[in-house]
């Protein structure tokens, strides 16, 4: 072997570690939220530190084993353009808060589960259900819309 080649293997080793080591943090698992409102609203950053509390209560801390996007939007528009944002970034699942950004989401993404969902697949009903009852309960209408529907279905699952 020519000195300049055993050189050159030597640098592609010795580089190595480091581009392995870029590679774990680039393929973190990326969660996406969509919350419906301004990030300084009280409720918001009520609600988004209870998520944060609830990955820490699973193992997950943000930068170590998992990363998170987070996106703030009011209206309908809006909700919709940041969903498709986190649908672009190829999150894993998407968590929305409030049937318009779960909605939204739906619209972004048909392949991306959304939250109550996934947990419930997972077998984590309970934690499932102490999601979407506080949503569902925000409502004092609409209770014959499909979203509504199809979310009393989950809960009654959710339940037995």
């Amino acid at each position: 072997m020519k000195r300049r080649e055993f050189i050159a293997s030597l640098t592609g080793v010795v580089a190595w570690p480091s581009t392995a080591n870029a590679q774990q943090k680039i393929d973190l698992p990326l969660i996406g939220t969509l919350w419906p409102g301004r990030p300084t609203a009280p409720i918001t950053v009520s609600l988004s530190e209870a998520f944060r509390n609830g990955l820490r209560e699973e193992g997950y801390v943000e930068g170590q084993n998992v990363r998170a996007e987070y996106r703030y939007a009011e209206g309908v528009e809006g909700l919709e353009m940041a969903a498709a944002e986190l649908a672009d970034l190829d999150v894993k699942v998407i968590l929305a808060t409030g049937t318009p950004a779960v909605l939204a989401a739906r619209h972004a993404t048909k392949s991306i589960p959304i939250m109550a969902r996934l947990w419930r697949d997972q077998g984590k009903r309970d934690e499932a259900r102490e999601l979407l009852a506080p949503v569902y309960g925000w409502f004092t209408e609409g209770f014959d819309t499909r979203d509504l529907k199809e979310a009393k279905k989950l809960l009654d699952e959710l339940v037995v």
